[in-house]
């Protein structure tokens, strides 16, 4: 294995850098000729020789994924080898009845100039081994399916003549045993596939490894170069000169060296005073251009590198990058996308590196493997701090005795992946980090894969997270501690006290999630520069479009293939974004906290401020700054500030030169908005990188009274209860005491068949369904549906104002329910519900304290003053400020994977829920709510007890406008997806419970 690159004829072509303009390069993407069999046995024989007749094969696209292009049958689970219910996993032995098998054959010419070169082939991803021929002779095998494999090919091929390779791809090698990532288990060619022709005499490999020095000021570059066999004799013939560009094409350095001892051009030294740094912030890049020339001084080839002056180091138990304690703001990717599957264009990795920028992510785990080489590229031009993790991983075999890290025979395949990724990616700047895999167990494989890596490349850290506590990681790197467990970990766990402590893995973003993102972080920043950060679980969810029986399109997930196949569901739909990209709600919470300027008050009510620039190495002159003043949900003033000046890791103190109105208003809060002045990178000019809010006072005294209005009659019958006069109708029933008509103005605001009802249940979310929580608080699903009118009491003493009182009992969770009702001839309603738990009883916290009411679907239109606009929840709500927003009720949906609650939004002061006429209703609290309004029943997004592989792409609307109208609802959680419960302070624990709200029409 060899760094990335190319080697052009010119240094004009090496400037441009795309080897597609080399007379000396050959694509093999395209069309081949493709047999796919479902098991070797059925394998084609002899279909390597030139004379075969592949006339009856089809044509198959290079690359391109076998099973979403309909050969094989997509498989996800997490732990389980997907191959288990076909043979019992033994290493290294895989299933024979049914291991699908794909031939491909290609006729190709290549240009007679070509003769007399070495010329070799590259495929660049195959899963998960293949075996070669070129015209008819055996060339090798190769396996490590996210590792190119390249065979030298000169004996066997033909310039000039028409030439057949010829490969063979399997599903299922030995392998697979240390590939049994948490991903769909695909197979097939992913990544590019092309010949190419170099010199008899050439570099074999190039090694550019920058470091700083004299105090971080000057940088250096060590350089050592590689020949296929480094005492040729010939080599003497030749030199070798590396020319050092900076970012404009401007020469700063050249040197030369003879090439007659390996000690010299293995020990090549750049320095440069005072150079342009390399960060994640400031990703400056030079180039270093590696030519090789002959004794005539013509020139053989040129090699073109990119590279950066940082150092990474580690002292004092913390990460440092070129001489700072940095913080890793960081994120999980799986190569995938919703279409093409484990082939990724160049299209989608520039779009995901821009959706990290945007949204303030600074490091990224290439999660569980070695990634596409223009992804590296990408991250090293934009500023992307990465781990780069070896293609291993064996899940499936357990930590103990069983684990292939503690058997020696199995030592080969562990170095090879991890030595081939070191060897690959050496230049990278952007990889500051090499992980020795995942999830593999501790044994004396991976001790001794430690020491060659460190022994190989002492300029990087090494981590793996089960060698956390040991001496062969460098970093203590845990998964899914919650906030108080780092806590813990950091202040009495000594193993972990003398390293940096990073999370390879936390906050697991699957479905509704990512609560308490802000206590991580509140957490991180108070323990740093101990704590330094973490890496989200996951970027994306990991669903392929399908289109249903039924003509419905989806997102796939594990289960949606095939029958009674290994499956762990929907446990791959991680992602802070969906297949398609489009953002999920709680990517907005994770760019909130991981933005990196905040604002403080210092005189607020005056319009001071200060500000704090998190930056390690970047001021903030390309940054203006934007507030406004919002009262009562309205804005009353606003500016613009465009002289900041805070240098990095520092405070400024900044006035913004308002004062306060004297009208009386019942809040103000200042909104401060952070954005780029020009373009930098992927980030537009006018992006806004950071926010906050700041409360200068709230007076909120929502005393509830209904005004004076026309007299109201009642009537009693057997079944129902009827207020009214001839403006409104109210009509409860006698069964349940629930209001069933509210008839205004001829309008009925409750539609036929439903009712105004007491809530405590939200569809589980897959936090939810992890913890167990559908069975645990299953009681309070049973209250919502069955509560016991135990006696009613009307007051009409009052004609103007009537007062009913339902009590019930709710004996799932022991408690009694009060709703009291005031009704006005106007229409309006008070309504107060109050909960009496009994102490004594142990009964679980439950999800929400609520009342829901089913109103007709023309009332589409929700205006609401309170958290906004996306959805936000009780643990995760800081990037949602307080305002006034509106928006359509179909939109409050957000289609997670699996359907489950969503659309909720705190501190709700009012909300109006009106048809696009403005007709509708008016709802305040006497304290802040939680509202949600939606098109579809809470069962429409329950699954039970169990998940049953539903679909947001299979959902119906409903002919009606559901209405949440909540005191509180219990956070999301975002700890992990399989036992955490949403963190205390976001539970409803099991307690007295009482508030009110009031119901007004509006036109």
């Amino acid at each position: 294995m060899h760094a990335t690159y190319f080697a052009y004829e010119n240094k004009e072509l090496a400037m441009h850098n795309d080897m597609q303009h080399s007379k000396y390069f050959q694509s093999l993407n395209g069309n081949w000729k493709f047999n796919w069999v479902d098991k070797p046995a059925d394998r084609p024989l002899g279909f390597w020789k030139t004379n075969y007749d592949d006339s009856h094969w089809v044509n198959f696209k290079v690359p391109a994924t076998w099973e979403v292009n309909g050969y094989g049958i997509p498989i996800y689970t997490n732990i389980r080898y997907d191959f288990d219910y076909l043979i019992k996993p033994n290493p290294p032995h895989v299933p024979e009845q049914y291991n699908p098998v794909g031939s491909y054959r290609k006729e190709i010419t290549i240009d007679k100039s070509w003769k007399g070169k070495d010329i070799y082939i590259q495929f660049g991803a195959v899963r998960s081994c293949f075996y070669l021929w070129v015209n008819g002779q055996w060339v090798g095998y190769s396996e490590d399916s996210k590792l190119p494999a390249e065979f030298n090919i000169t004996k066997y091929i033909k310039a000039g003549q028409e030439n057949v390779i010829a490969f063979q791809v399997y599903r299922w090698s030995d392998g697979t045993y240390i590939e049994d990532q948490d991903m769909w288990r695909l197979a097939g060619v992913n990544r590019d596939v092309y010949m190419y022709a170099r010199n008899p005499v050439h570099i074999r490999d190039v090694q550019i490894i920058p470091d700083l020095t004299n105090d971080y000021k000057n940088g250096q570059l060590n350089i050592s170069l590689d020949f296929l066999n480094n005492n040729n004799r010939d080599l003497k013939n030749y030199k070798a000169s590396f020319e050092l560009l900076d970012s404009s094409g401007e020469t700063i350095s050249k040197i030369a060296v003879p090439l007659t001892d390996s000690a010299t051009f293995k020990n090549v030294v750049i320095k440069l005073d005072d150079p342009k740094k390399w960060s994640a912030e400031m990703p400056y890049l030079y180039t270093v251009l590696t030519t090789l020339t002959n004794k005539s001084g013509k020139v053989i080839e040129v090699i073109p590198q990119k590279t950066g002056f940082r150092k990474v180091e580690i002292k004092d138990g913390e990460l440092y990058v070129n001489g700072k304690a940095i913080l890793i703001k960081g994120v999980n990717r799986h190569e995938m996308d919703p279409f093409t599957g484990q082939f990724i264009s160049k299209e989608r990795m520039e779009q995901d590196v821009r959706i990290m920028k945007e949204n303030n992510i600074n490091a990224v785990r290439t999660s569980h493997y070695p990634n596409d080489p223009y992804w590296y590229e990408l991250c090293d031009k934009y500023g992307l701090y990465v781990v780069d993790e070896a293609n291993l991983e064996s899940h499936g075999m357990g930590f103990g005795a069983n684990s292939l890290s503690k058997k020696p025979d199995w030592f080969l395949q562990h170095f090879q992946r991890d030595s081939r990724a070191v060897e690959r990616d050496k230049n990278r700047v952007c990889v500051t980090i090499w992980s020795m895999g995942n999830e593999a167990g501790m044994g004396v494989n991976f001790e001794k894969c430690y020491e060659w890596i460190k022994h190989r490349d002492p300029s990087r850290p090494v981590e793996y997270e089960p060698a956390s506590s040991t001496n062969y990681s460098d970093i203590f790197c845990p998964m899914y501690p919650s906030p108080e467990g780092m806590v813990n970990r950091v202040m009495y766990d000594s193993a972990s006290n003398h390293k940096p402590f990073i999370l390879v893995e936390y906050a697991h973003a699957m479905g509704n999630t990512d609560g308490n993102f802000n206590d991580y972080w509140d957490t991180i920043r108070k323990y740093y520069p101990h704590m330094q950060g973490g890496y989200i679980w996951d970027f994306v969810d990991q669903g392929f479009q399908k289109i249903t029986d039924k003509g419905d399109t989806i997102w796939s997930y594990g289960g949606d293939y095939g029958v009674n196949l290994p499956s762990d569901q929907n446990f791959n739909d991680n992602g802070l974004v969906a297949p398609d990209r489009s953002l999920h709600p709680h990517m907005l919470e994770v760019k909130k906290e991981y933005q990196n300027i905040f604002t403080y008050p210092e005189d607020v009510m005056t319009g001071k401020i200060k500000i704090y620039n998190e930056n390690f190495f970047k001021g903030v002159e390309n940054v203006s700054l934007e507030w406004e003043l919002i009262a009562d949900g309205n804005v009353i003033k606003n500016g613009k500030y465009e002289s900041l000046n805070v240098p990095p890791h520092d405070t400024a103190l900044v006035d913004l030169h308002y004062s306060l109105p004297r009208v009386g208003y019942k809040e103000i809060f200042l909104n401060v908005f952070y954005k780029t002045k020009v373009a930098e990178g992927l980030i537009p000019a006018g992006w806004q990188i950071a926010k906050d809010q700041l409360v200068l006072y709230s007076h909120l005294n929502n005393t509830l009274a209904l005004p004076a209005s026309d007299n109201l009659r009642v009537r009693v019958t057997d079944s129902l209860i009827t207020v009214g006069n001839s403006k409104a109708k109210f009509v409860f029933s006698h069964n349940d005491g629930l209001l069933h008509q509210y008839i205004v103005d001829g309008d009925d605001f409750i539609k036929q068949g439903f009712d105004l009802k007491p809530n405590f249940w939200r569809a589980p979310t897959d936090n939810d369904f992890g913890a167990g929580l559908q069975e645990k608080l299953l009681n309070w699903k049973r209250a919502t549906h069955n509560y016991v009118l135990l006696g009613f009491n009307i007051d009409s003493s009052d004609i103007k104002n009537i007062r009913l009182n339902m009590h019930y009992s709710l004996p799932d969770v022991y408690a009694y329910l009060d709703i009291n009702y005031e009704l006005n001839g106007d229409g309006i309603i008070k309504v107060k519900e109050s909960m009496n738990a009994d102490s004594s009883k142990k009964v679980p916290m439950m999800f929400k304290f609520g009342m829901q009411m089913m109103l007709p679907k023309v009332y589409n239109q929700m205006e609401w003053y309170g958290r906004g606009p996306s959805e936000n929840y009780w643990d995760r709500k800081d990037d949602a400020f307080v305002g006034i927003y509106k928006m359509n009720v179909h939109d409050q949906f957000h289609p997670y994977l699996r359907p489950q609650e969503t659309g909720n939004k705190t501190d709700v002061r009012w909300v109006k829920l009106t048809d696009e006429s403005g007709k509708g209703l008016l709802i305040a609290g006497d304290t802040v709510l939680n509202i949600s309004a939606r098109h579809y029943l809470d069962e429409d997004l329950d699954d039970g007890l169990e998940k049953h592989n539903r679909h947001f792409g299979e959902l119906k609307e409903r002919d009606m406008t559901v209405l949440n109208i909540d005191l509180e609802q219990t956070g999301v959680g975002g700890v992990n997806s399989w036992g955490t419960w949403p963190l205390k302070q976001y539970r409803m624990e099991y307690k007295d419970y009482s508030y009110s709200f009031i119901i007004t029409p509006v036109k």
